[in-house]
């Protein structure tokens, strides 16, 4: 184990895995934070939380895992992390990925990571409502006047849309 620095890249070949350790000290209980991984691929993501017992809880996420099954389904990994207020917590982050791991790892609060995700719904919901309508009224102008055009475009966008919707996870 050696410390991590910030402009830092690690490659990591098929079969390779990177290890990062790391504690939080006491923090009250109610502050929810949580460790994100902006990587899009990232094939497997664990998270290890030492309990007061020494045993060790495990959460995952990644491209190898169904994101219904995340923690928190997001685009990337976003793990949550458990604090107690009397004790520092320690944890083992294990990330796995075919391409090398270039992001950083950010540790953000619940507002935040509420607020990203609200901002990233908004921005999906206008453009794959602004695709819907173009493919809708081009598929319909395409019948009203005849044209191919219309046509070839309304499908187009259409099938955009779908190709849109199964990238973002809709």
């Amino acid at each position: 184990f050696k410390p991590t620095r910030s402009p830092e890249s690690y490659r990591l070949r098929p079969g390779e895995a990177l290890w990062i350790l790391f504690a939080v000290p006491a923090t009250p209980e109610d502050a929810r934070w949580y460790v994100k991984l902006p990587a899009a691929g990232i094939d497997h993501a664990e998270l290890y939380t030492q309990q007061a017992d020494r045993s060790w809880a495990r959460q995952e996420a990644g491209d190898s895992i169904p994101a219904s099954a995340w923690p928190i389904p997001h685009l990337y990994p976003v793990l949550p992390l458990s604090v107690s207020a009397a004790d520092p917590t320690f944890y083992a982050l294990r990330i796995e990925t075919s391409e090398g791991f270039f992001a950083p790892i950010e540790f953000v609060n619940e507002s935040r990571l509420s607020s990203e995700i609200q901002r990233l719904s908004l921005i999906h919901g206008a453009y794959l409502g602004l695709l819907a309508m173009g493919a809708v009224f081009a598929l319909a102008m395409s019948v009203a006047l005849r044209d191919r055009a219309y046509l070839w475009f309304g499908l187009w966008a259409a099938a955009t849309l779908f190709a849109m919707m199964a990238d973002t996870g809709i």
